[in-house]
């Protein structure tokens, strides 16, 4: 599945207008990841793409944390049950797995980025 498409199902199986505000918000934030490899020749248009990655992330940030307090929980809180496979049904968790490794692949997440998010999962962003 594209990742269109995967945002797409997800905008559709949103169960809160909290939860769908911050699937769009990642769908921006991922368009903008995609567009690193245009932005990497000229160092000023690099730095306002950087600058612009900054202010995608931190809205990001704040969509998460408002769909985490839609359901009463710190940012922190929601983060540790979307990573606890007990949370969900087993076809629930391997089906947010799957996905989870097709927007890494689809967003060519280098495989360090990927060992260096797990060792730094308690980072607070």
């Amino acid at each position: 599945m594209k990742l269109d498409e995967l945002i797409d199902d997800a905008k559709m199986k949103a169960p809160s207008e909290a939860v769908f505000d911050l699937v769009k918000e990642f769908e921006q934030f991922a368009s903008n990841i995609v567009q690193l490899s245009c932005k990497q020749g000229d160092e000023a248009e690099f730095k306002a793409y950087m600058d612009q990655m900054k202010e995608s992330h931190e809205r990001l940030r704040s969509q998460f944390e408002r769909a985490a307090a839609s359901y009463g929980m710190t940012f922190e809180q929601f983060c540790e049950y979307l990573e606890t496979p007990s949370n969900f049904a087993p076809a629930d968790w391997k089906e947010m797995q799957t996905v989870k490794e097709q927007i890494k692949q689809t967003l060519d997440v280098p495989q360090t980025a990927q060992k260096n998010s797990k060792l730094n999962k308690n980072l607070k962003i």
